[in-house]
């Protein structure tokens, strides 16, 4: 009952935000009505390329599956490197420093702790979540922009490519994100 009720939640946020990104007018800050989805895809991966850079020391992370909607795209990473319970705290604490320097606004947070969303100042939706196994996992929605086609990321990754393939479990070690140790 509890995952169904998470879910619901979620859906709820993500359609609300959904809606209220396509009825914004052209003369909101940073508008984007000029993008279009490969151009929003391109700023969204800049985002994940920016954020994974500010993590130190560095985590490997691999792609997800693309998302293009009629009018916004998502663009995800999921985290191979292990974090550890006792990390995760500092990890999250980490990303948000770095969200809240580059001008992202607090959106929400998760009442577990266990996931973070903010908005960039033209209006993408940032998420930091948790999931099965304390992976983290990164998101990115744009905009409503002019639809076109969307190519798959080439941000380089240093992690095994999953594309089209099925995601395991975090699986690299740090000496430092995966250690029991505060």
């Amino acid at each position: 009952m509890k995952m169904r009720l998470g879910f619901m939640v979620a859906l709820l946020i993500t359609t609300t935000t959904a809606c209220s990104i396509t009825n914004r007018s052209d003369t909101d800050e940073g508008s984007t009505s000029e993008m279009n989805l490969q151009e929003a895809a391109d700023t969204a991966d800049a985002i994940l390329d920016d954020t994974f850079a500010a993590i130190d020391p560095p985590v490997e992370w691999t792609h997800n599956e693309t998302m293009a909607g009629e009018c916004s795209t998502e663009r995800s990473r999921s985290v191979m490197t292990v974090i550890s319970r006792d990390k995760q705290r500092e990890f999250m604490t980490t990303v948000e420093k770095h969200w809240k320097a580059q001008g992202f606004k607090y959106r929400a947070s998760s009442r577990d702790g266990e996931a973070v969303y903010y908005w960039t100042p033209d209006k993408f939706q940032v998420r930091l979540k948790f999931g099965w196994k304390n992976q983290a996992h990164f998101e990115v929605v744009t905009p409503c922009v002019k639809k076109t086609p969307v190519t798959h990321p080439t941000s380089r990754y240093d992690s095994l490519d999953y594309h089209g393939k099925e995601r395991p479990a975090p699986n690299r070690h740090s000496d430092y994100w995966s250690s029991d140790k505060g």
